[in-house]
């Protein structure tokens, strides 16, 4: 599908994209509190997503035809692996620890990519690369590291594997997008992360002696049940679909910088509205981590690498 450049109405679309990702945290740990956990929340999340797409693509895809059988395969593959593993490990991680500080931490995954391209097609990062890395690696150690913040060594270490693993999903996903309409892809997104998470639910993991975190609690009150469904729409069917279009109509460097709006609205959403603390060392960390993305997205807008068509969030 074609899209034409259209700076404005890109802008637009890439802005509602990452304030609808960046409200995810703070309604999931909302629903924690009611009465489920991260593998029941997230399982219905992206069922219901799943479903908002498929609707979505009869009605508005019509003209998007079939992507070939391998390629789709390997879209649901990469959210039945890649999108349930990074987004469940964030997720459990987020019932120990603040949101604000979990945003921050997971905001350094572009070290992971630069070292995946390094050593797998062994192109050595460049010295815009290595100073935003210097500054992300910094950020997320001097946040991480805060004397008295609310969360625990495991949760700190889910978050930092689930941003690991983010860095592999996006070298993966990049060798699938623009072979099929980005509807399609992002139908195909969900549905493979539905999946991803119904077989995590189906396996006998509590038998096996694995945390309680992998058990489903499923929302149970119809509070809860509401809050999902907005999670799946707003939180997830919406800002991908918004991401993808916002892609089509900027250019890469644009799209990227506006993205790291994200981590800014979650860290105030959680200050806000989840009485979560803001000390200056943490507003420090969170300084050098964004601000790093933004300085190495603006120093290398000459390069003409691929941004993925999908963002899953966490």
């Amino acid at each position: 599908m074609t899209v034409r450049r259209h700076p404005l109405a890109g802008a637009a679309l890439t802005t509602l994209a990452a304030l609808g990702f960046s409200t995810v945290p703070a309604l999931a740990k909302t629903i924690y509190d009611a009465d489920s956990n991260a593998l029941g929340v997230m399982t219905v999340r992206f069922t219901l997503a799943a479903a908002v797409m498929l609707a979505a693509r009869a009605l508005l895809a019509r003209g998007e035809g079939r992507p070939l059988p391998r390629d789709a395969w390997r879209m649901v593959a990469a959210g039945a692996i890649g999108v349930t593993a990074v987004s469940l490990m964030y997720f459990i991680a987020i019932g120990e620890i603040d949101t604000s500080l979990g945003i921050v931490i997971w905001y350094g995954y572009p070290v992971t990519v630069v070292a995946y391209t390094w050593l797998v097609w062994r192109r050595r990062p460049s010295r815009a690369a290595s100073l935003a890395l210097v500054g992300s690696v910094a950020g997320v150690a001097l946040a991480a590291g805060e004397r008295g913040a609310r969360g625990t060594g495991t949760a700190i270490t889910l978050i930092v594997l689930s941003a690991i693993c983010f860095g592999a999903y996006i070298i993966v996903l990049q060798r699938l997008v623009g072979r099929m309409g980005f509807i399609t892809g992002v139908t195909l997104l969900n549905a493979g992360s539905a999946l991803g998470y119904w077989i995590v639910c189906l396996l006998p993991l509590g038998r096996l002696g694995m945390p309680a975190d992998l058990e489903p609690v499923w929302p149970v009150s119809g509070r809860a049940f509401a809050l999902v469904a907005i999670l799946a729409v707003v939180g997830t069917a919406v800002p991908f679909m918004a991401s993808m279009a916002g892609l089509r109509m900027l250019d890469p460097t644009s799209y990227s910088i506006l993205m790291t709006i994200e981590p800014v609205i979650a860290v105030v959403v959680g200050v806000t509205f989840l009485g979560e603390g803001m000390t200056a060392r943490r507003l420090v960390g969170a300084v050098l981590v964004i601000g790093a993305l933004v300085a190495y997205t603006a120093a290398e807008s000459r390069r003409s690498a691929p941004v993925p068509d999908a963002h899953p969030g966490p």
